[in-house]
């Protein structure tokens, strides 16, 4: 009988050994199923944040001391008024002004071109500025008070020119002129 004791403890022993393997089998699916879990739960907190801080955005933007940004910004405007030397006479209308000037150096055509845009009749006005480069070619030391198209035309300083169905009809240098035409 003692062999059957032993034979015994052998037979536990690889029931012991069998169930040791099946529970490092069990350990190493659970080690998969907890990493997966892992995952879920990284993603399900990075969905959070991304969701707080857009709550947070959107809270800040919508209650913010300043909330009236909304109502200062207006329809886009395209500004139509400046032109390009170039274009001198292919504007739309059939009568118009063009004032040719140096915006930086010459900031009292400035204003008198904005009190002539604020009058409510006025024929239509458009300005140059002779400082911009693509205006540069039509700027020199000389004057063609009869320009008959772009290619002869010349300034020397502040020009007011009228055109009326594509043609000069009026040429002004003189600075109290140009003030007094406009005004």
């Amino acid at each position: 009988m003692a062999k059957k004791k032993n034979s015994n403890k052998n037979i536990k022993n690889k029931q012991t050994k069998k169930g040791n393997n099946n529970i490092k089998l069990d350990v190493k699916g659970s080690t998969e199923t907890t990493e997966i879990g892992n995952v879920v739960k990284y993603l399900i907190i990075v969905v959070l944040i991304f969701g707080a801080v857009y709550l947070l955005t959107e809270y800040i933007t919508n209650h913010s001391s300043n909330s009236d940004y909304k109502n200062k910004v207006g329809e886009a405007t395209i500004q139509s008024d400046k032109i390009l030397a170039g274009s001198t006479f292919n504007q739309k209308d059939d009568e118009y002004y063009v004032l040719f000037y140096n915006t930086v150096d010459n900031a009292t055509y400035t204003e008198t071109y904005s009190s002539y845009k604020e009058k409510k009749d006025h024929t239509p006005i458009y300005y140059v500025d002779t400082k911009e480069g693509l205006n540069r070619d039509y700027v020199g030391e000389t004057t063609d008070e009869e320009p008959t198209s772009i290619e002869n035309l010349k300034v020397k300083g502040p020009t007011l020119i009228k055109i009326t169905k594509g043609e000069v009809t009026e040429y002004i240098t003189d600075e109290e002129e140009i003030k007094s035409k406009l005004s």
